[in-house]
């Protein structure tokens, strides 16, 4: 029986999917760059709510980083690691007031369904290189 990758590889192979790439791992830091997004735990959304925030700051962080060819080119040919943070809505207050120099992207909640109209949910950083993240982003736990 194939594994999920064996079959979503054949599919590739198959021309069904021009989008399949391999993921590329390496240990230089030339190349060891990745996006950061933080999640504002504070308003209790689904897991569904979370996914979709969490999509929209890609979303934006992508639209802004395709600029940069040389970043995104990087960022593109090297894994696209995106690491996905949580914060309360005071320590999102700290981050935004401790990382006003570095490119980022707010998701602000229309407030439709979950969370009242202009909730901030998440804040996706342009992608970064290890000595380019700050601190307090260095401090935040795992979603």
């Amino acid at each position: 029986m194939s594994t999920l990758y064996e079959i979503v590889q054949r599919e590739s192979q198959n021309g069904n999917d021009k989008k399949f790439s391999s993921i590329h791992h390496s240990r230089d830091d030339e190349v060891d760059i990745k996006m950061y997004i933080v999640v504002n735990t504070t308003p209790k959304l689904s897991r569904g709510k979370i996914c979709a925030q969490v999509g929209h700051a890609v979303q934006g962080v992508v639209n802004i980083i395709r600029r940069n060819k040389k970043r995104w080119s990087v960022y593109n040919q090297n894994g696209s690691t995106k690491i996905v943070l949580k914060a309360g809505e005071e320590m999102m207050k700290n981050i935004i007031e401790e990382t006003t120099e570095k490119q980022k992207v707010f998701v602000v909640d229309a407030g439709k369904t979950q969370c009242p109209p202009n909730t901030v949910t998440a804040i996706g950083f342009l992608p970064m290189y290890p000595h380019e993240v700050p601190k307090i982003i260095k401090s935040l736990s795992l979603l």
